[in-house]
Formats: C-alpha cells, sequence, structure tokens
C-alpha cells in the first residue's frame, strides 16, 4: 500500500510541468484556498514497543496570503486518523486534529511550476484508543516538508506536499514524561487563487 501510493504521489509530482498554466506564478498581496488529501504513517512510538496506530488517511483546509511572492502566512485544519494497528496483544488507533499557523517559502515564485518548503506551527488534539479505553490530549505541534505546485490556469493549482509532522504528548498520569510523536505524510492539493 505504501508503495502503491509513493508511486502515485511521484506520477503526479512528474506530471505537474504538462498541466502547467501558460503564465501566472505568485503575486505579491496573493491569496490561495486549497483543499489537500493523502495519507500519513507514524515513524514514533510511546515507547519501542507501543505503536499509537497504522498507516490512514489525511485532509485538510489551508488559506494562505503571500505576503512577498516568497513568503506566505496563513491559517490551516488538518485532520489525521491512524488506523487500528495489534502490538504485543494491544489494539491501538488514533485521530489527530491540527490547529496551525501555515507558513512557506517560495522558490521562483513567477515560474508555472514552484517548489516550496511548507512549515507551521500550533496545536494538535489527540484522541487516542487502547483496547476500548480512550484518552485525549491538546498538545503544540508543528511541521515542515517540501511541496511543488503548479498553475493549471489564471485560477486553478494542482500540487503535491510530503510533510514531517511533530506533536508533544505529555500526560504524566499515562507517560510519565514528555513525548513528541511523529509521523510523514504525502499530500495531493487543490488551490483556487484570489
Amino acid at each position: 500500500m505504501k508503495k502503491i501510493a509513493v508511486l502515485f504521489f511521484a506520477l503526479c509530482v512528474l506530471g505537474l510541468p504538462a498541466l502547467a498554466g501558460i503564465d501566472e506564478g505568485i503575486n505579491k498581496g496573493a491569496i490561495n484556498l486549497s483543499v489537500m488529501g493523502g495519507f500519513t504513517a507514524p515513524i514514533s512510538d510511546y515507547d519501542w514497543d507501543d505503536s499509537f496506530g497504522g498507516n490512514g488517511p489525511t485532509y485538510g483546509v489551508q488559506l494562505m496570503l503571500h505576503g512577498t511572492q516568497y513568503f506566505g502566512i496563513g491559517a490551516e485544519l488538518n485532520m489525521a486518523k491512524f488506523e487500528k494497528e495489534t502490538t504485543s496483544g494491544i489494539d491501538y488507533s488514533a485521530d489527530i486534529m491540527r490547529y496551525m499557523v501555515a507558513m512557506r517559502f517560495t522558490f521562483s515564485p513567477e515560474a508555472k511550476t514552484r517548489f516550496y518548503i511548507p512549515f507551521g506551527v500550533g496545536m494538535a488534539k489527540y484522541k487516542g484508543k487502547m483496547n476500548g479505553s480512550s484518552e485525549s490530549v491538546t498538545k503544540p505541534a508543528g511541521y515542515a516538508g517540501l511541496g511543488v505546485e503548479a498553475d493549471l490556469n489564471d485560477i486553478f493549482i494542482i500540487g503535491g506536499e510530503a510533510r514531517y509532522n511533530a506533536w508533544q504528548l505529555d500526560d504524566e498520569d499515562k507517560f510519565g514524561d514528555t513525548k513528541f510523536l511523529s509521523d510523514v505524510a504525502l499530500l495531493l492539493k487543490v488551490g483556487i487563487k484570489f
């Protein structure tokens, strides 16, 4: 499943220059509204042998204002669902909702196809389930990654992102100290320029 998703993501990214519009790029003061969807995979665990769930879907929406051609700032809401996974006879799953201040630095903003670095900080609401019992914690979170997008025409943008997400989990009653959990996400996005 992971290999198929990575292959699909790579094919979409490689096909972006062919889909790119005639001209456009990013102008100072431009506003983009994007929806994203893809899959996420955990890369860290509570402890060395306990997981917080398996691969699952992720999706979100983002509003970005470009203060300059190179830099944008906005707001993002994204969600991830880590599907049930059994480790050492225990079933784990989790849902995460992230409220983020989203930022990005764009290379060659005048180009039809652009690479950029997305990053963000905010809060994550973690809801975990373990063998029927559940817990909920809201703590700081952040992400960083690499993205590519292309103008389809004067209004629509298509693109993709690879992200590393991290969030804090320090429920002392259950974990004893501060933990930082993480996952990687591959996202496809469609946007509208205003």
